[in-house]
């Protein structure tokens, strides 16, 4: 109870925060710190307006479910009354109380009918800053929305990309003794010597070898072709994503297959000169009554459109004894240039 209680005390302090010191704080600077002086009535109400769209939309992409949003036009109301508010002194040099602006900055009298020429500078001048500072809050909104909306349009694309199907006809590859080469995606890699190898099992896993309980599988994913615009020859996979974003992306997902897999080490290096990314962890696997958890190496890396993906695995307790085997196997990826 207690817990719940500090909660929703520091959700009514930020509200307050973001509703009203934030939301009166452009219209308290542009008052008595950028004019020092009342406003007419059109900018003051276009300021306001902007002010009461941008507070909307704020708490609106915040998941407020309060339809009315009440206490934001009032905070609009009081921004109106801050940036009209005039003193005494101000009130006794305006000869139009209608139009505030004449002789706002101008405290007696006799300055007014001495140098009207120097009034009407100063009002001209005031009055441009006035409108700058709209125009610039209307060009601030103007980009975020767009931005907002091609970022939206990108991730409506990407989520709706569909992964080309990773070709594993038997023309498109060879293997002679450990060597497996890939004319189609470019590559070539040595499997440890005596070991048997077999096509991949899963989608996109093209070849794989295996000893006893041990396992070396190498994969391809290909991009969809509407990304390919987007993918020069230099892109690597520290482009795409970042050492952590991978991090959490891939023990997020084998979590979800094994929910009792563990992150072990995770880090960065080079396979054929290129940016890789690589993880360690263990994750537990039953078959029938037989129980077993494996530890698993992967390395990531990215090129010309394509993710190399090269996986190994061993029972914990046996894979101190490989590392060093599979790491060899590992370290004679190459990317073919044909």
């Amino acid at each position: 109870m207690e817990y719940n209680l500090t909660n929703l005390w520091i959700v009514y302090i930020v509200s307050f925060i973001l509703t009203w010191i934030v939301g009166l704080s452009v219209p308290l600077l542009i008052r008595y710190v950028f004019l020092r002086r009342p406003i007419n009535k059109t900018p003051a109400i276009v300021i306001v307006a902007i002010l009461l769209f941008l507070q909307l939309a704020l708490w609106i992409s915040l998941g407020s479910t309060n339809k009315s949003h009440a206490v934001l036009f009032f905070v609009a109301y009081v921004s109106y009354c801050i940036l009209r508010k005039h003193n005494k002194v101000e009130y006794e040099a305006i000869k139009n109380k209608d139009d505030i602006d004449k002789g706002a900055t101008i405290k007696e009298n006799d300055i007014i009918e001495n140098q009207p020429n120097k009034i009407g500078h100063n009002k001209s001048k005031s009055n441009k800053v006035i409108w700058i500072i709209i125009i610039l809050m209307l060009v601030i909104i103007g980009v975020g929305i767009l931005l907002s909306t091609l970022i939206s349009k990108q991730n409506i694309l990407i989520e709706n990309l569909t992964l080309p199907k990773t070709n594993k006809d038997s023309s498109s590859f060879e293997q002679i003794g450990n060597l497996y080469r890939n004319t189609k995606y470019n590559f070539r890699i040595k499997f440890p010597e005596g070991w048997e190898t077999k096509p991949g099992d899963g989608l996109h896993i093209l070849q794989k070898a295996v000893s006893g309980n041990y396992i070396i599988s190498v994969g391809v994913i290909e991009m969809p072709a509407e990304l390919i615009e987007l993918i020069d020859k230099t892109t690597t996979i520290k482009d795409i994503v970042t050492l952590s974003e991978f991090k959490e992306s891939t023990i997020g997902g084998v979590q979800e297959k094994s929910p009792g897999a563990k992150l072990l080490d995770y880090g960065e290096t080079r396979l054929d000169s290129l940016p890789t990314y690589w993880m360690k962890y263990s994750a537990p696997y039953s078959a029938l009554d037989i129980n077993i958890e494996s530890t698993n190496l992967l390395y990531q890396l990215f090129h010309k459109n394509f993710l190399y993906c090269i996986s190994v695995g061993a029972p914990s307790s046996e894979f101190e004894i490989m590392e060093q085997e599979f790491k060899k196997s590992i370290l004679t990826f190459v990317i073919e240039n044909y």
